[in-house]
């Protein structure tokens, strides 16, 4: 599926999540040089395991905030919480997983704070057992364990996800839903078993072509 976005990207942060800990480390932010108005976002996560060709997942969506300093990791310090459905979702992939979508719905649950498995937004067909695409983030641990997750509603899948940061390279991290655990990665303690794992985010203007398996976002 040639999957389309609406505007020329550029790009907010650059973040290679070996580098990971208890503060997000960019290699690029540029959160403070977005000076136009947007009307889209994106977020680009590439991961590679030794011995295996590089996965990406591109996911564009609604703007869901006007700030840019909000699109990135979620902590206390930049009050990133957003816990809401989007619209406008197109994806794209490179892995074998169906993800392929354009003008879709997904939600999003990026916080700092620690979560449970209830259904605490009523995210349709999720589950109040499960740690999955509708989970309840915790006001009595606004700086726990972290969640920055995408999840294509309708599909129940998981694009992707990034949680517990704060543990470097033993953070969970994934694209698409986890086969061996958790659907939306919680507790894999896993992102060591990567060799390359870089998150890129985007304001995206006008009306170009999304990333192919020939043309992803080039460095």
């Amino acid at each position: 599926m040639d999957v389309r976005v609406e505007g020329d990207r550029e790009l907010v942060f650059d973040i290679d999540l070996a580098q990971l800990g208890s503060d997000a480390a960019y290699q690029q932010n540029r959160s403070s040089d977005i000076t136009e108005p947007f009307d889209k976002v994106a977020y680009f996560l590439e991961l590679k395991r030794p011995g295996e060709p590089l996965h990406w997942v591109y996911v564009s969506m609604d703007a869901f905030t006007d700030d840019p300093a909000k699109l990135g990791i979620p902590t206390v310090e930049n009050g990133v919480f957003f816990q809401q459905p989007v619209g406008g979702v197109c994806c794209t992939t490179n892995t074998r997983i169906n993800m392929a979508v354009e003008g879709a719905n997904a939600n999003l649950e990026f916080w700092p704070n620690s979560y449970g498995r209830g259904n605490a937004a009523d995210v349709p067909d999720a589950s109040d057992t499960d740690y999955d695409f509708g989970d309840a983030p915790s006001p009595d641990r606004p700086d726990g364990y972290g969640s920055m997750q995408v999840h294509l509603t309708e599909q129940k899948q998981t694009v992707f996800a990034l949680n517990h940061w704060s543990q470097g390279n033993k953070a969970d991290l994934g694209i698409g839903n986890n086969p061996d655990g958790n659907a939306d990665w919680t507790f894999a303690a896993n992102a060591d078993i990567y060799e390359i794992k870089r998150l890129r985010i985007f304001v995206v203007r006008q009306t170009i072509s999304g990333p192919s398996e020939s043309n992803p976002p080039s460095d």
